[in-house]
């Protein structure tokens, strides 16, 4: 299995490649900051999917 190398992200560039409505993307934020609220450390990746998958069966 090939790994894609982890890449250190952003939201806004998450925002501007996404296809998502309006809506979502308010909840989604809405969500997020919340979650900060109680966590307030954040990192964002762009990994591949099965690099995801791997990570959430191993947490």
């Amino acid at each position: 299995m090939a790994y894609q190398t982890v890449v250190l992200s952003n939201l806004e560039e998450y925002l501007a490649n996404t296809d998502e409505t309006e809506e979502d993307l308010r909840e989604q934020i809405a969500f997020r900051n919340a979650s900060l609220c109680a966590f307030p450390y954040s990192v964002m990746l762009e990994v591949a999917f099965s690099e995801m998958d791997y990570a959430n069966r191993w947490a």
